[in-house]
């Protein structure tokens, strides 16, 4: 009979050894998906990563672009803003010289009127 509750008790424990060695290995097992699914959301995390990287990179070349867009546009803008201050600068000194050309004209009309004049007070005294 004592060894029949020595062997009752070693199976009593066996079983509860199997328990939780059953829930150890469970455990394992959950781990290691844990582990898996790590991974995975590890590696995702990581191509996210790296096409927020790609979309970043591409970013920067076309903020490079349109900076070198924008600075030929300001040298654009210069070289007409000095053209046009050429051109006004040209538009005022034609302006001058009309009306100095309209002076020259009334002077040369007066001086015609009286040569005409003259050429009439000749001719009356032929």
């Amino acid at each position: 009979e004592a060894l029949n509750k020595v062997a009752s008790k070693l199976s009593n424990e066996l079983r509860t050894s199997s328990d939780k060695l059953a829930l150890a290995e469970q455990k394992i097992k959950d781990l290691e998906a844990d582990l898996e699914a790590g991974k995975r959301s590890s590696n995702n995390f990581e191509v996210r990563i790296s096409g927020a990287q790609e979309e970043v990179d591409k970013l920067k070349e076309e903020n490079c672009s349109l900076k070198s867009e924008l600075a030929f546009a300001r040298d654009q803008y210069q070289e007409q803003k000095r053209v046009m201050l050429a051109v006004s600068s040209n538009v005022r000194e034609l302006e001058a010289l009309k009306v100095s050309n309209e002076g020259i004209i009334k002077e040369q009309q007066a001086s015609l009127t009286t040569l005409r004049a003259r050429l009439k007070h000749l001719e009356d005294e032929n």
